[in-house]
């Protein structure tokens, strides 16, 4: 299916301004009972003042306010009172003279504010300033009386932007304007950049003298958080929370929180088509590889303009430096005197270019957003850059002297960019300890990019002790590219390595080299090749007599012989290394033992045994502190509770899981966590979770040429497509799957459970298209596999459920009984009570087809209360939508239609069209008319308990943060909870659902 490309929606919501907001709404309560109010707003550019005041201005337009805006200009400085003319010629320019005169009450001085304000056009002519005796107190005195002439009896705002430009009268007229307590219903609100002119801070100052004399609001508007960033993104783009949490987490640390860097990079990332709309959902929330907007660009370059140049080597300097870059390397770099470094940096943090900060006695400078020092270092050019990192990194050795090499990153950086002006071989070590630090740090990303550059930087015929160097270098590249899944890649480094030490007879070193040779052919998708490795491993490692490498050689064994329908000997192996891993004391590889009999009892039982191996590998890995352990541990037990039916448990070890994938930051363990993810969302109905979820994933697997991972997360995906009614999309997605895994003419062999899994995904297709033979044709392949595998948690989480339900489309009831049959037994022996669910619900419907109505929806309605207890609402809906035709059926029709609504609200909600458009149906076939098709409207009682308790709170105008201490939650749970609440009261905003709760809306419960 093509995918489109939009275009970003035209206003996204206003987020993070809760407080502020709420002030302003304070200051129009009070000039609608009559007394004036005034706000000033202030922040640097793109911190989202227009944008509030142009919240509160709808709001006020939407009260009855008159409402007029204007914005000073830095071309307009010179002109008098230029601010105001803007803000009320609109007002006075169409008026008859009659009017004009009720206004002014022929007052000429309001003529040299604004021109149209003239009585007369002779009058305009004619009158100067010097004609008229005292103007100015004239003016500021009659000023106020004549706004609320003007206002018609209407509350009125006024809002002035970017008053530090203003003129000196303008000022001077507004300040008088504020500092007056006065009896009119007047609002007004202006914003500031302090440093965005040269008079900024002077008219901050007097603002805050206003302010301490209670007549005027300040309020500092600070960067957005990374919570209100997500609200942002999600309202905005209608995802859930959850699906762009991690994009909006980098999106804030990217920007720094600067509302116009966030929404300029949503609009460059729509426009390139890297976040896209497919099937009416939002994809692609991905933050690689971008690169500043134009318009943040010219933002930032015009806030670097004013400085001097000595000014600005010292910003490109630290732009160079690094994130964070110490005073005492700037001394040293930049060849200026201490105290012209010193006034430099004081100039740099008044202009907001660059804050500084104490780390216990080290004096720190950095840039206020990454996105300036992007910027800053752009323009500096590559030649110069260039030269810039060889003189920091001298800096830096010199700063460091004899512990250089404990900074060796930092050095490593500055070497790779200054290119060949610096020693090769000297660079090549300090890149090849920065890459092993990467690796022990877990960064992997950065430990391959250090060691390629450290192996190219090697000069070929390097004294000897360099040939040990080199082959070092190529084991901990293989091992970094192994981490990121680049198998093929991470082979070819082994195998050169292999090579150069085939001869020396290191035994134990040559096991250790096939060993890893067999995982990256393991993870390639190729586990007949790795176990060929691992032999050749495990004779080496006998000869050598290390019991330690030949238990992990047995682990890896273990783990092709599961792929390739061995369970015997994939148990023998795992059994042997866990002997192997006590005697040794190795926790790691006990842990890794216990992690590969989890899975073996996962699908071919006792379910028992692989929980208590998991408990093993938990307490075990905790205990070592091995991360990387407890990861695998929680993902495999996450796989042992979504195929048993336990959903708040796989949630756990899912959320605990990618906490530590955070950690470590493993794609290979990240894409392991996304199949069981995935599996979880479509499972639940999270269909847009699951879709970013699924296109993420596949695209990595995609990029790390991932052959076991990328068909199971083609057929997951697809899978997810079918329940949103997307068949072109999942059609496209299992074939692909089909052919990658080996189930086509002319390709290679297929791993047993991805061959199970694809099965699976066509049985399930032909399902939703209403092929219903082929369905069981397809099921039964797969189910073949199955027992030809012992791999029985398959058959009860997909084959056996599929093969039953389209044996009932075609009335085969004596296929769908013995299904219903096998599937109770395997449940029953598996302690599976989703497959016993599955097994109720088949008998249902056969009791059901063989006339007995009632007792067929009694059982109809026990399956589906057995499936919504596991949270399987998508299931369960579909279930409840039969049992309404059997009320139906029985002459229930009030039973029915409550059924069927309690359906439409549930499929709504999941955005199942398909099966939304059979219950819509259904209601017309029972006489009854089917609701709007969102899933509540305001009022309709759709509220959780916890929801209508946080929606009473945003009545009351408190924050996010307010909330989540009143709630004893966290501000992001109460962000995820007003997603939800938004959805359901049809609302876009705090204040439209603030407006509803304080009309009444909930007062009889939601």
């Amino acid at each position: 299916m093509q995918a489109t490309r939009p275009s970003i929606p035209e206003r996204l919501p206003l987020c993070g301004r809760p407080e502020e907001y709420a002030l302003l709404l304070g200051a129009l309560d009070r000039a609608t009972a009559g007394k004036s109010a005034s706000v000033l707003l202030c922040a640097p550019q793109g911190m989202g003042k227009s944008r509030l005041a142009a919240a509160i201005r709808e709001e006020a337009e939407r009260r009855g306010f008159l409402a007029v805006s204007a914005a000073a200009y830095a071309m307009e400085t010179g002109v008098p009172y230029s601010l105001f003319c803007d803000l009320l010629d609109p007002l006075s320019r169409d008026q008859d003279p009659a009017a004009l005169l009720s206004f002014t009450r022929g007052a000429p001085e309001f003529q040299f504010v604004c021109p149209s304000l003239a009585v007369s056009a002779d009058a305009a002519a004619a009158g100067t300033a010097d004609a008229i005796p005292d103007l100015r107190n004239r003016l500021l005195w009659n000023f106020p009386p004549f706004l609320d002439r003007l206002r018609r009896d209407r509350p009125l705002l006024l809002v002035l932007e970017d008053v530090e430009w203003a003129d000196p009268s303008s000022l001077e007229l507004l300040h008088f304007l504020i500092r007056q307590d006065l009896d009119i219903p007047l609002m007004t609100l202006v914003t500031l950049d302090p440093q965005g002119a040269p008079s900024g801070p002077a008219v901050l100052e007097a603002a805050r003298s206003l302010a301490e004399g209670k007549r005027l609001e300040v309020r500092m508007l600070q960067p957005l958080d990374a919570s209100a960033i997500e609200e942002l993104v999600s309202r905005g783009f209608g995802v859930a929370p959850d699906v762009v949490r991690p994009f909006t987490q980098k999106l804030a640390r990217w920007t720094g929180g600067n509302p116009l860097f966030v929404t300029e990079v949503l609009g460059q990332l729509v426009s390139a088509g890297r976040i896209r709309r497919d099937a009416g959902r939002w994809l692609g929330w991905s933050l690689d590889e971008v690169t500043p907007p134009g318009s943040v660009r010219d933002l930032i370059l015009d806030r670097l303009r004013p400085l001097s140049p000595t000014v600005r080597v010292v910003a490109d300097t630290v732009a160079v430096a690094g994130v964070r870059t110490k005073f005492e390397l700037l001394a040293r770099a930049v060849p200026v005197p201490e105290a012209v470094l010193i006034a430099a940096l004081e100039e740099l943090t008044s202009a907001s270019v660059l804050v500084e900060e104490m780390e216990g006695t080290d004096l720190l400078y950095a840039f206020t957003h990454p996105v300036v020092r992007e910027v800053v270092y752009a323009e500096i050019g590559a030649a110069r850059a260039r030269g810039m990192h060889g003189k920091l990194a001298a800096a830096l050795e010199s700063l460091y002297g004899d512990r250089a090499i404990d900074h060796a990153v930092a050095l490593a950086e500055h070497l790779m960019h200054a290119g060949d002006e610096v020693d090769r071989v000297r660079t090549a070590l300090y890149l090849g300890a920065a890459g092993r630090q990467a690796l022990e740090a877990h960064a992997d990303r950065e430990a391959v990019r250090y060691l390629e550059r450290a192996f190219a930087a090697l000069p070929v015929g390097a004294p000897g002790d360099m040939v040990a160097e080199r082959a070092r270098l190529l084991e901990d590249l293989a091992r970094a590219q192994q981490r990121r899944g680049k198998n093929a890649e991470a082979a070819r480094h082994l195998l050169a390595l292999r090579e150069a030490i085939a001869a020396t007879g290191e035994h134990e070193r040559l096991a250790a080299v096939d060993r890893r040779l067999g995982l990256a052919a393991f993870w390639g998708g190729s586990p007949q090749e790795a176990l060929q490795h691992l032999h050749r491993g495990l004779n080496e490692a006998r000869a050598a007599g290390s019991r330690e490498m030949e238990a992990r050689l047995r682990l890896a064994r273990s783990a092709c012989f599961q792929e390739t329908a061995r369970p015997v000997e994939a148990h023998e192996e795992a059994t042997e290394a866990l002997r192997l891993g006590g005697e040794t004391g190795d926790v790691g590889i006990r842990v890794s033992a216990h992690m590969n009999l989890i899975l073996l009892h996962t699908w071919s039982g006792p379910t028992k045994e692989a929980r208590e191996h998991g408990r093993a590998a938990l307490a075990l890995a905790e205990e070592a502190g091995d991360r990387a352990g407890q990861l695998a541990a929680h993902w495999a037990m996450a796989v042992l509770e979504g195929l048993t039916g336990h959903p708040r448990e796989t949630r756990r070890h899912l959320d605990l899981g990618a906490e530590l994938a955070d950690r470590l930051g493993s794609p290979h363990l990240q894409l392991r966590l996304s199949e069981v993810e995935i599996d979880y969302a479509a499972r639940l109905g999270q269909w847009d979770r699951g879709a970013n979820l699924a296109a993420e994933a596949i695209r990595m697997a995609r990029e790390l040429n991932q052959g076991l991972s990328l068909p199971r997360l083609l057929v997951l995906s697809g899978i997810l497509h079918l329940g949103t009614g997307d068949l072109d999309t999942a059609d496209l997605e299992i074939a692909e799957a089909r052919a990658l895994a080996g189930l086509q003419e002319d390709a290679g062999p297929a791993t047993t459970h991805t061959a199970i899994l694809v099965q699976s995904g066509l049985a399930a297709l032909h399902l939703a298209r209403g092929e219903f033979r082929e369905a069981i044709r397809e099921g039964e392949i797969g189910l073949a596999l199955v027992d030809r595998s012992g791999y029985t948690a398959w058959a009860i989480l997909r084959l056996l459920p599929t093969i039953a339900e389209a044996s009932l489309h075609l009335r085969d009831l004596e296929r769908a009984e013995r299904v219903a049959h096998r599937l109770r037994a395997d449940a029953e022996r598996f302690e599976n009570p989703l497959g016993l669910a599955w097994a109720e619900i088949c008998h249902a419907l056969v009791t059901w087809l063989r006339g007995d109505l009632a007792g067929g929806a009694r059982a109809m309605e026990r399956g589906a209360e057995g499936l919504e207890g596991m949270g399987l609402l998508p299931d369960a809906a579909r279930l409840r939508r039969q049992l309404a035709g059997r009320l139906a059926e029985l002459g229930d029709r009030e039973a029915a239609v409550r059924e069927l609504r309690r359906v439409h609200d549930i499929l709504a909600g999941l955005g199942a069209a398909p099966e939304l458009e059979k219950a819509r149906e259904q209601f017309r076939e029972v006489g009854a008319r089917p609701p709007t098709r969102s899933s509540g409207s305001p009022g309709s009682g759709v509220l959780t308990a916890r929801e209508a308790e946080i929606a009473r709170f945003v009545g009351e105008r408190k924050s996010n943060k307010s909330i989540a201490r009143e709630l004893g939650i966290s501000p992001r749970t109460v962000g995820t909870h007003l997603s939800a609440i938004f959805k359901k009261m049809e609302v876009e905003s705090r204040v439209q659902l603030g407006d509803l709760v304080r009309e009444g809306i909930l007062e009889d419960g939601a």
